[in-house]
């Protein structure tokens, strides 16, 4: 492989989930509240994007962390596997409400206007 091909090797995985995690968001976000009226959010909003950066943003940030910090196998054994997925699964909820919540607000001023 050449530069260019080891390059994209690295990238487009990312740039896929990136765009499933925005795909997945934008449904969340669009059918999953219980507004009155027939409001519906536009597909793509500010929240879904805080969101899925957020959600890749945590993701590298922790993959990164694991890389370079991991003393979880020596300290836990094999239950540190487990902590290390609940630790990512928190920080990835954290992110997906944090954009729901800046939806929220966007949607009760558009509402206010």
């Amino acid at each position: 492989f050449g530069t260019f091909e080891a390059w994209l090797t690295k990238v487009l995985p990312w740039a896929a989930m990136f765009l499933l995690v925005v795909t997945c968001l934008s449904i969340l976000y669009r059918f999953g509240p219980n507004v009155d009226g027939g409001f519906r959010s536009p597909w793509i909003t500010v929240g879904v994007l805080v969101a899925a950066l957020g959600w890749a943003g945590v993701s590298i940030g922790f993959s990164v962390y694991l890389a370079n910090f991991n003393a979880y196998n020596a300290i836990y054994g094999s239950i540190g596997a487990v902590i290390i997925l609940m630790m990512w699964l928190y920080l990835s909820v954290w992110a997906v409400l944090l954009g729901g919540a800046i939806n929220a607000e966007l949607d009760a001023r558009m509402r206010r206007q």
